[in-house]
């Protein structure tokens, strides 16, 4: 009796023979060196072949790979030739094609008619790619493209707003690592105060600037510059007023939280600025803010306009939207006694707490409670805080 890896093994060799044929003969595909397969790391591809799509734009190189799981796989294509990052959405760095028939199944016992379908899939997301057609999906899928290119080390702040629609300066507390942006002080203080436990650097907080945008951003306007971020305000209204009250209360360096509906729901996304300052020829710091004026006679517009100017670079950031505590805590309390001091180190969903947080049968408390706990502390951008 064959075993099954055997006939995996079979399988695997036959689909690539078929593959093969389909491409080479129907497609006039040339197949990929192992060279050129190895160059998509991390992708572990074994075999892949290149053609040749002829679009109303252009003759474009498309790659063919496959795994070492086919034809019980996915095919993979790969944009050889392609636009820089986030040009055209639904291509990844190195040129991978998110296709919508990637959800699927593989039918192993046709891997050559499977790769015939994706192709067109293939086909037709290039050209709504050429066109523009589908640049939308940029604003439907905001906070997954923002995130895509940020360092993987980069900062990160947490969010306990309310994404209302409203733009308003709000508080936050810049932390060593990791900012917590709120409504109030009291609230910031207080999620701080649950999570970590009283400590002395949990006593205030500074201001922040929410601008919630007509509509979600394209990555072309992403913005580079504090400059960028004025003109943004200038799209919302009383925006510009907001910079002028942010740069009366606000400390270097300035926090932003863009906010958007996107197609899947409301979406944060952060933006942190400084004031730059320049060294004369004495060595010391000069505030070119303050340039044909005496300290405290420049006009607060006048001011507002250079703080955030095209001179003051400006870094993005991602949000991690989290509940805050007051939600729960009283339901908490009256499940489950008293031990949340210890154990409930971060906000946690309600359908998170009644499921997961159960005593065992002997009446102790879950080993893996605290592991729980913090995998629940984090939310799906789509989830109101009502």
């Amino acid at each position: 009796m064959p075993n099954g890896r055997a006939i995996a093994l079979q399988l695997h060799e036959e689909g690539i023979q078929k593959v093969d044929s389909f491409l080479t003969s129907v497609c006039n595909a040339r197949r990929l060196s192992a060279d050129e397969v190895q160059a998509y790391a991390g992708r572990f591809l074994k075999v892949g072949w290149e053609l040749h799509v002829e679009t109303p734009v252009a003759l474009r190189r498309l790659h063919v790979l496959l795994d070492g799981e086919s034809p019980f796989s996915l095919p993979r294509f790969f944009l050889a030739d392609r636009p820089k990052f986030l040009t055209w959405p639904h291509i990844e760095e190195d040129g991978l094609l998110c296709l919508l028939a990637d959800s699927k199944a593989a039918r192993f016992k046709h891997p050559a008619e499977m790769v015939g379908e994706l192709l067109g899939d293939a086909y037709r997301l290039i050209c709504a790619s050429e066109s523009g057609e589908n640049q939308s999906d940029f604003r439907t899928e905001f906070y997954s493209y923002w995130n895509r290119s940020l360092e993987g080390d980069s900062e990160k702040i947490l969010s306990l707003l309310k994404p209302d629609g409203r733009s308003r300066l709000v508080k936050i507390w810049r932390g060593k690592t990791q900012p917590i942006v709120g409504e109030t002080e009291e609230q910031i203080i207080s999620w701080l105060r649950h999570r970590y436990g009283e400590q002395s650097q949990f006593d205030t907080t500074d201001t922040a600037c929410l601008l919630w945008l007509p509509e979600a951003l394209l990555p072309e306007q992403y913005p580079k510059t504090a400059g960028d971020l004025y003109r943004l305000a200038e799209t919302v209204e009383g925006g510009k007023e907001l910079l002028q009250r942010f740069n009366e209360l606000g400390t270097n360096p300035f926090y932003f939280i863009l906010g958007a509906e996107s197609g899947n729901g409301p979406c944060l996304a952060g933006v942190k600025t400084r004031k730059v300052s320049n060294t004369d020829i004495r060595g010391k710091r000069r505030d070119h803010s303050l340039d044909g004026f005496r300290p405290g006679k420049v006009p607060k517009f006048l001011m507002t306009q250079r703080l955030f100017s095209d001179a003051n670079p400006s870094s993005r950031i991602k949000v991690e939207r989290v509940l805050p505590w007051e939600l729960f805590a009283d339901e908490w309390d009256a499940r489950y006694g008293s031990p949340r001091n210890i154990y409930h180190v971060r906000s946690i969903d309600r359908g998170v707490a009644l499921e997961t947080f159960a005593r065992t049968k002997s009446g102790g408390w879950s080993p893996k409670i605290k592991q729980a706990i913090e995998e629940a502390g984090r939310f799906a951008e789509h989830l109101d805080y009502d």
